[in-house]
């Protein structure tokens, strides 16, 4: 799932588990991390959150 489907939008606002997910997969993008598997993700978000 790319940030394009992420920026669901419902009743005019984007809901707030979809700004989470979209901050998320833009800070691994701009990490250079944006075409990772899931797990090499899920690892990469482990480090962010261990700092």
């Amino acid at each position: 799932m790319g940030a394009a489907q992420v920026g669901h939008v419902k009743d005019g606002l984007l809901n707030i588990m979809s700004k989470g997910t979209l901050a998320a997969l833009t800070q691994a993008r701009d990490a250079g991390r944006g075409d990772d598997m899931v797990s090499q993700m899920v690892d990469f978000y482990a480090t962010r959150f261990k700092t």
